[in-house]
């Protein structure tokens, strides 16, 4: 993710251009966690970080993990944005994810 500093205030664009959009893929447990996770981005508490989460169930992931393959099933958040939202994004991402590294 993006280590620029957020911006001062958060202020919702009337017009953007693909310049401006980014697509963030993030991997859940479950449903569950997905949808809540999901919920919480594109609502007004966040300040709508994300303007669109689109939830693939039935993802297989593969993985290195401390040293050995992993292999679990997997929701998979596609999380719509604006690059100018990426660091606060990712911060809130992780402080509500139950994966150690999300």
């Amino acid at each position: 993710m993006a280590t620029s500093q957020p911006p001062s205030t958060l202020t919702p664009s009337t017009s953007s251009t693909s310049d401006d959009v980014a697509v963030v893929y993030c991997t859940t447990p479950n449903a569950e966690v997905a949808r809540s996770l999901a919920r919480h981005l594109v609502s007004s508490e966040t300040q709508r970080l994300a303007a669109c989460v689109n939830i693939l169930p039935g993802v297989t992931s593969i993985y290195s993990w401390k040293g050995t393959v992993e292999e679990d099933s997997e929701v998979l958040l596609v999380i719509k944005t604006r690059k100018q939202l990426l660091p606060l994004l990712a911060e809130e991402i992780k402080a509500k994810h139950p994966y150690e590294l999300p």
